[in-house]
């Protein structure tokens, strides 16, 4: 407050023609009359300067300007309730993308364990895939050797066959044979005339 007294009355001194007081106390008197004479006046006395340096007329009490800003409590994008309603939605949406992210990460792990379940599986088809293309080979070796065996024994008994058809043949000749010669020599015996043999 003092440095504003003093700054009063450097401005009534300036306009007093730099006339000093005589004493304070007079400095004090002239002081208190510019106080008085600032309170006494109004707010309706003081004009209103524009910014182009002319006065401004106010409207008088009561009245509305068209175009002037009121004070009602209107909704809109930039008070602090809308802006708190924003925060809880961003609030409420994140918590809603968590619980979604954590579902799907969920979700996402049990895929990967069904998957490698599921390698695990394969693998496993695969090794007996592959255990049962060597047992097939073997037994399709075997099946060769075996086929192999048989040829060989049928031709070894077309052979046996052969050899004892041939022996059954000779046998029979020599019998024929013997036979033959017993009665021929029998006919001579007796004074028969040989008779050619067709």
């Amino acid at each position: 407050m003092k440095p504003f007294i003093c700054l009063v009355a450097a401005v009534v001194l300036g306009l007093s023609g730099c006339r000093a007081p005589s004493s304070f106390s007079d400095m004090d008197q002239s002081l208190e009359g510019e106080f008085q004479d600032w309170n006494a006046t109004t707010p309706e006395d003081v004009p209103l300067m524009a910014r182009d340096g002319g006065v401004v007329e106010a409207p008088g009490s009561g009245t509305i300007v068209p175009g002037t800003p009121t004070h009602e409590m209107q909704p809109s994008g930039t008070g602090r309730m809308y802006i708190l309603e924003l925060y809880q939605s961003a609030i409420d949406e994140r918590d809603a993308l968590k619980k979604e992210n954590l579902a799907l990460n969920a979700a996402i792990e049990k895929l990967s364990k069904s998957a490698e379940a599921l390698r695990m599986n394969i693998t496993g088809f695969e090794q007996q895939s592959l255990e049962q293309q060597q047992l097939i080979a073997q037994h399709e070796a075997k099946n060769k050797e075996l086929a192999a065996r048989l040829v060989t024994a049928q031709i070894r008994r077309l052979e046996a066959e052969k050899l004892l058809y041939e022996s059954k043949l000779e046998w029979q000749r020599a019998a024929d044979g013997t036979q033959y010669g017993a009665a021929g020599s029998a006919n001579t015996g007796l004074g028969l005339n040989s008779v050619d043999t067709p």
